[in-house]
């Protein structure tokens, strides 16, 4: 259901690498100002990117560490869980690089691994992956997949390397169907589902 309100009203912008800083940064969004920050001295300990946001947390890719990050909104520098670290199985990440959620789960794409992976928005906890390394050789093949969106039945994975957008089943998480693009960079494309 979609609402329009006449009128202006405040909202909230997360934002990573603000003023060339790492950390994770909440502005007003009617002027930019800064609310506050998980700001930190050295970025080994903090370096988010992507984000994703619900009604309660923030949700990130801690790149720099090759994990997922879950902050509380109520008070921005305590974090709430975090769950990866650089490797192949399945609690773990090479570049966590794209995030988006539903109401249960947060999908990462898994760039380095050529893989999405779907974790358990609760506690970050490793629910199942799809794909595995491969140039255009079958359906579960990926190569440095970048963007995801979901919406109530699918996930859409941009398969980069492959030039394709893969679409899966979210009560399954099995191939549905794939359309080739005519990409010419990788890690550059984003995807988004329109509420209609």
């Amino acid at each position: 259901k979609r609402e329009t309100f006449k009128g202006g009203f405040e909202k909230e912008l997360f934002v990573s690498g603000y003023n060339q800083n790492y950390g994770v940064f909440r502005l007003k969004s009617n002027d930019f100002s800064l609310v506050n920050s998980t700001l930190v001295a050295a970025p080994s300990v903090f370096a988010i990117f992507p984000l994703v946001v619900d009604k309660t947390h923030i949700y990130g890719g801690d790149q720099y560490n090759n994990r997922l990050v879950k902050i509380a909104k109520s008070s921005i520098t305590a974090i709430s869980a975090v769950y990866g670290s650089l490797g192949t199985g399945s609690t773990n990440f090479s570049i966590p690089y794209q995030l988006c959620l539903d109401d249960q789960n947060l999908y990462v794409s898994d760039f380095g691994n050529h893989r999405i992976k779907v974790h358990r928005k609760s506690d970050l906890a490793f629910v199942s992956a799809y794909g595995t390394y491969g140039l255009q050789t079958n359906a579960t093949s990926f190569h440095s997949p970048s963007g995801l969106a979901v919406d109530e039945k699918y996930l859409y994975a941009a398969n980069d390397g492959n030039y394709r957008i893969t679409k899966l089943s979210k009560s399954t998480f099995g191939f549905v169907a794939s359309v080739d693009l005519n990409l010419n960079t990788i890690g550059d494309t984003t995807l988004h589902v329109d509420e209609k």
